[in-house]
């Protein structure tokens, strides 16, 4: 996904969600999200995907660019947002 695509996959979850249950929304969960830098550094290590990971944090040292992670040995990049990386949904 491009970064624009993958926070748009997250918030469809969400949308997908709530229009499943009609409207009603006491019993699913509504509010996924990209997640932040800490909370993907949660699973650093577990995965064995080569393949780096959106976060919804922005990398202030250059423009229209977010920080990575790659999951399998925990290497932090920062990629532009129209380059095509994987999306992992927190809430």
């Amino acid at each position: 996904y491009t970064y624009v695509n993958a926070c748009a996959y997250c918030y469809n979850l969400s949308v997908a969600a709530a229009y499943a249950m009609n409207g009603d929304t006491t019993t699913v969960y509504t509010d996924w999200r990209m997640p932040t830098v800490g909370e993907l550094a949660v699973f650093e290590g577990t995965i064995t995907s080569t393949s780096y990971i959106w976060t919804g944090t922005f990398y202030p040292a250059s423009l229209n660019t977010w920080i990575t992670l790659r999951l399998s040995d925990g290497t932090w990049y920062s990629y532009g947002y129209t380059d095509n990386l994987y999306a992992r949904c927190v809430r």
